[in-house]
């Protein structure tokens, strides 16, 4: 079993139904690689994607990712920034591998 977020209670079932579970996690604490800088800003819904944009174009971001908790609103901001002339690439659970690896090697090109 391997996720980057589990909640507590799926690790608990994870206990109690596997064999001689091991749990691993990468270092906790703040640990940014170097170029990577972390912003954070407090906006209404409905600020968030003109907010977005206004980032992406005043930074010329050429690569970024964002990350996004719910496959819908994704494929709903992805089919927006579409509009507004960005290149997207959409990963989720269901993508299959081989389009998985496309939009990664697209990303990194």
């Amino acid at each position: 079993m391997f996720s980057a977020t589990l909640s507590h209670r799926v690790l608990e079932l994870a206990y109690d139904h596997m064999n001689d579970p091991v749990k691993l996690r990468a270092e906790e604490g703040s640990l940014t690689a170097d170029g990577i800088v972390e912003s954070m800003y407090h906006t209404a819904m409905e600020e968030k994607f003109p907010l977005l944009v206004h980032i992406l174009r005043s930074q010329n971001v050429e690569r970024g990712m964002i990350f996004i908790n719910q496959k819908r609103t994704g494929e709903k901001v992805a089919r927006n920034l579409a509009r507004y002339g960005f290149s997207v690439g959409i990963l989720s659970g269901d993508v299959r591998q081989k389009k998985r690896m496309r939009i990664l090697e697209d990303f990194g090109a």
